[in-house]
């Protein structure tokens, strides 16, 4: 078995950070200020996913507001619409409004939502994106004839943000898909459009794609996803029990969705170490990241370092046996 780990979504912010945003707001600091303290937070996370010794390095996303936002606020044919919970979350994302067509011959605004100078050169990148599915599920319609030319469109949008972003040298690529996974929503998704969607989205070669799913158990449909054009699927073992994947044949690398993104209780290494070896017995996954179930911007940046340590200590504990 080959332990790696990773972290899957945007990290939560310092209450330095979040205080300077407050201020920059209300005149009492410049931009200048506000981007140190942007930078402050960036530098910090880099340094602990170099110490924590995680397979692949990002930047934290710290400028996104919601994970759909850079795409809403900047791409030609979409709106920012209301505020809107996301899912059973105590978090809101400001719904994407279609009201013509997605136009993504320009991405450079993308720049400005990542910082590229304090990424490692020696460490591999990951880029975070929403997943096709969910933000076309999310998205209200006003333009196109129905939900699957929609699907098509916002795929093709983040098939040219992956190669875009892939040129700035990002070579691991998550796409978020709560959706899929959601309890309420459970078993609703199309096989079809789904695979139509990932064969868009992943067509740029030579790169590694995760599908990463959360906030449910998708055990029921796991077989429409390991057909998917991914390396890796994402599961959240915090509402998934291992048991119910012993009739699937993993051949994808297995991301585990271990730490908990939305409890601020500290996980113990040796028990996440335990779970990965019941997971691998379970699978028989050749690979296995240890990683968040979702984004940890739901705890304070203190826990989330936390558990960013606890992982460390787990992957230890399992390549030292």
């Amino acid at each position: 078995m080959i332990v790696e780990s990773y972290l899957t979504g945007i990290y939560p912010r310092s209450d330095e950070l979040i205080k300077a945003t407050r201020d920059f707001e209300r005149k009492r600091i410049t931009q200048e200020d506000l981007e140190n303290a942007f930078k402050r937070d960036v530098t910090s996370l880099v340094q602990l996913q170099i110490e924590a010794n995680l397979s692949y390095v990002y930047e934290g996303l710290f400028k996104w507001q919601d994970i759909y936002r850079p795409f809403v606020e900047n791409v030609p044919g979409l709106n920012v619409g209301a505020l809107s919970r996301h899912f059973d979350n105590n978090s809101f994302y400001k719904q994407p409004i279609v009201v013509n067509e997605i136009n993504s011959g320009d991405l450079s605004f993308l720049n400005r939502y990542f910082y590229l100078n304090h990424l490692p050169k020696d460490k591999d990148w990951k880029a975070i994106l929403p997943g096709p599915y969910t933000f076309a599920q999310l998205a209200e319609n006003k333009f196109y004839k129905n939900k699957h030319e929609l699907l098509i469109a916002i795929s093709t949008l983040l098939s040219n943000a992956v190669e875009y972003l892939n040129e700035l040298g990002f070579t691991y690529f998550q796409f978020s898909e709560p959706y899929l996974a959601y309890s309420h929503n459970n078993s609703k998704f199309s096989k079809d459009d789904l695979k139509a969607a990932y064969e868009i989205a992943t067509k740029t070669p030579n790169i590694k794609y995760s599908l990463q799913v959360f906030f449910g158990d998708i055990s029921s449909r796991l077989g429409d996803l390991l057909d998917l054009p991914v390396h890796g699927i994402g599961i959240d073992f915090t509402e998934t029990n291992v048991a119910n994947l012993k009739d699937y044949s993993f051949t994808k690398e297995l991301c585990a969705g271990i730490i908990d993104g939305r409890n601020s209780l500290v996980e113990n290494p040796e028990n996440i170490a335990n779970l990965v070896k019941k997971i691998k017995e379970v699978t028989n996954a050749k690979t296995i990241y240890i990683s968040p179930n979702c984004e940890l911007e739901f705890v304070p940046q203190a826990i989330a370092n936390q558990k960013v340590r606890a992982i460390k200590k787990a992957a230890d504990l399992l390549k030292g046996e």
